[in-house]
């Protein structure tokens, strides 16, 4: 089993990736994070849990396998930084950069 955490909700693609992963057997989402508090709600209403305080918490996660970063364009290349300096798996669902 794979323990999952996701980055962000740029235009809906964290609840996408959300309702996508939560139908595999052999993955569980466990966390996830938004700043914006639009796009919070909706990522917190498909998860069924509360958010993480910040993008740090779920990356430092020593229980998070793979982190789904689908976060605003000009955000991903910093959160793939955090991710990967945490050694975590990445699923990256857009290029680094607008």
């Amino acid at each position: 089993m794979y323990q999952v955490g996701i980055l962000g909700n740029c235009c809906t693609h964290g609840v996408g990736a959300v309702g996508s992963l939560k139908s595999r057997e052999d993955i569980k989402i466990i966390a996830g994070y938004e700043s914006n508090p639009r796009r919070a709600k909706e990522l917190s209403n498909a998860l069924g849990f509360a958010l993480a305080e910040n993008y740090d918490e779920i990356c430092e996660n020593p229980d998070i396998d793979i982190v789904v970063i689908t976060t605003d364009p000009c955000d991903k290349a910093e959160m793939v930084e955090k991710a990967g300096n945490a050694g975590k798996h990445i699923f990256l669902n857009k290029p680094f950069c607008p």
